[in-house]
């Protein structure tokens, strides 16, 4: 960019007139319309340049551009990019991680579909898998409750956790499908059944908070009392406030369909100001705006 445009954009104040059809009806505090604002002049200058980098997700601006879309619109650019349903698993994690007395963890969408894959081949061979699972081993059995967010055709987002405590395997989808879950879930949970059976019949000793290993055992749980989306673009939202919020029973604080907009224009400011942010000039941009 040349020093012309740079020394207008550094320039640039957040005009709340400009976000005013992105976020009509909501209530947004400054810094949440500082965010909305930021994003959309790097849409419009550097849509690729990394506003976000939090664990192994790195966001740019167009991947941000679902959160800041005009309230009415119901279109597949309102998905939610994988990128940000890890980065919101990676700040859950790191909240958690203080709370000694139920210690939840969030897997990232790609580690799901590996297990997955590793399920594919353990139905095949009936051999557990053992390579570059110890650590992701460590994860599960350390944890109380394990969340594990799945994207059917990359059209649609819904949660499967795993509950040792209640030896459920429970499902949360914001949309009522009429589907064989345990048909669904069966590459999944026989991918960690592998990954479980191949650490346990090993040397190697893992701290475990769990009693039950036979997750092909366990109950598959389908939730009920759940909010549910009535458009086509919010299940990314869901599936984020479901790992947020689920105890194992039921919700610890309530949100509906006609929250989605207000939540979804928030995460801008989430994302970018989150102290697990790597990329501090994303935030000192918000903050001097």
């Amino acid at each position: 960019m040349n020093s012309a445009k740079q020394k207008s954009v550094s320039k640039t104040k957040t005009n709340i007139a400009s976000v005013g059809a992105l976020t009509k009806g909501l209530k947004l505090n400054d810094l949440e319309l500082h965010a909305i604002s930021y994003v959309c002049e790097e849409m419009a200058i550097h849509p690729k340049k990394n506003l976000v980098r939090v664990g192994i997700s790195q966001l740019d601006a167009t991947s941000l551009k679902c959160l800041v879309a005009p309230v009415e619109g119901n279109t597949t650019e309102k998905w939610l990019h994988s990128g940000i349903i890890n980065s919101y698993g990676t700040m859950l994690n790191s909240d958690r991680k203080n709370n000694n007395a139920e210690m939840k963890h969030a897997v990232s969408d790609a580690q799901c579909q590996w297990i997955c894959k590793v399920g594919r081949a353990w139905i095949k061979s009936g051999r557990p898998h053992w390579r570059l699972c110890l650590e992701l081993a460590q994860e599960l059995l350390g944890a109380d409750m394990v969340f594990l967010p799945m994207n059917t055709s990359n059209t649609h987002w819904w949660l499967c956790v795993l509950h040792p405590g209640r030896n459920e395997f429970q499902v949360l989808n914001s949309f009522n499908w009429h589907i064989d879950y345990e048909q669904e879930t069966f590459e999944l949970r026989c991918g960690i059944h592998s990954i479980l059976q191949a650490i346990l019949n090993s040397s190697e000793k893992l701290a475990s908070r769990w009693n039950n290993y036979d997750i092909l055992k366990w109950d598959v749980v389908v939730k009920d009392n759940i909010p549910r989306q009535y458009d086509a673009c919010s299940c990314g939202i869901f599936t984020i406030k479901y790992m947020q919020y689920w105890n194992g029973r039921e919700l610890t604080n309530m949100f509906s369909q006609t929250d989605m907009e207000t939540i979804r224009k928030r995460m801008p400011a989430e994302l970018i100001m989150t102290p697990l942010n790597e990329i501090t000039s994303s935030k000192d941009h918000v903050l001097a705006m």
